[in-house]
């Protein structure tokens, strides 16, 4: 047993945190670090980074911010803290993941390299999710309710998602997108238990639809499925045909997921994300009508449409 008493101890780093600790090269991120001295002297802070990775607010304090450098694709940034009492020093990394905010695709996954990196499994229910990837396709083959979430997701704004989705089950199949955590999501859900296609948006874990219509799929069809979301913009379309377009401003970014609801059937492939930032996307006609609609030749009625364009053009 060794007295301390008088001992010069080196200081303790509680934690070191990013918010977010992923964005875009155009987002800034919160640092924050929790440290102390066990002899109660006072401490100080010194922020490193690998020179041209990015800029500190103050990399002498605490809890500075930080902006990263433009980066192409998907960059892994590892941040720094050292913390000091004047003769001891000790360090601690906090890592970042910078996303390509200009990057015409954000995603493309054939499935073909035969693994799930860059996904992460999340069990919706009380079941044992079980995807897998098989000859280049990807498939969930047990009944539990569950996603698939694209990691890195978190930054884009205007993107349209592409997937081919099949099911061999007359049970759920669907996208999630702008996807902030599994509480908190818009989603498009087929469901063939009860023959409807759904758009809904769920807050805090409570689902409502913005859109939704009866249609039932054919089983072992591979549809086209598209989803845009385009600032308060969303849209859905298979295999090319428009089916919902709705405004909603609740999540104005976030990732992905592919979805699977008591459904050992479902399976897909050739998932892709295209940067939307800059689009020039086509107006869209959300009412056309005349009034009356039924007149003599030598009558008048009166015509009305409305549209906008989902990029903001007049």
């Amino acid at each position: 047993v060794t007295n301390l008493k008088n001992a010069d101890l080196a200081p303790v780093i509680a934690s070191a945190t990013a918010t977010p600790a992923i964005l875009s090269d155009e987002q800034a991120v919160q640092l924050q670090t929790s440290a102390y001295d066990p002899d109660q002297g006072p401490v100080t802070y010194r922020w490193a980074i690998q020179s041209g990775q990015g800029t500190f607010s103050d990399p002498d304090i605490a809890n500075p911010v930080f902006v990263p450098s433009d980066v192409t694709g998907l960059q892994t940034v590892v941040l720094k803290v050292e913390v000091s009492d004047g003769t001891h020093t000790v360090s601690q990394t906090v890592e970042l993941k910078v996303v390509d905010a200009d990057a015409q695709t954000f995603l493309a996954d054939d499935f073909n390299d035969g693994d799930l990196n860059g996904w992460i499994v999340k069990d919706l229910g009380k079941g044992t999710p079980a995807w897998t990837v098989s000859a280049g396709v990807l498939y969930q083959k047990s009944s539990t309710p569950t996603a698939l979430v694209y990691e890195t997701g978190a930054p884009w704004i205007h993107y349209q998602t592409d997937v081919d989705l099949r099911s061999n089950a007359n049970a759920a199949i669907g996208v999630m997108f702008r996807v902030q955590d599994e509480n908190n999501y818009y989603r498009f859900v087929w469901n063939n238990k009860d023959g409807t296609r759904r758009l809904q948006r769920c807050v805090n874990g409570q689902l409502t639809d913005l859109a939704w219509d009866k249609a039932k799929f054919a089983v072992r069809r591979t549809y086209k499925v598209s989803l845009v979301a385009y600032a308060e913009y969303l849209d859905v379309s298979i295999d090319g045909q428009r089916i919902f377009a709705v405004t909603d401003g609740t999540f104005a970014s976030g990732t992905i997921a592919l979805y699977s609801s008591n459904n050992k059937g479902a399976s897909f492939d050739n998932v892709v994300v295209t940067n939307l930032r800059g689009a020039d996307l086509a107006p869209l006609i959300t009412a056309a009508q005349a009034t009356p609609s039924l007149i003599k030749d030598t009558g008048a009625t009166q015509l009305q449409a409305s549209a906008y364009d989902p990029d903001g053009d007049p």
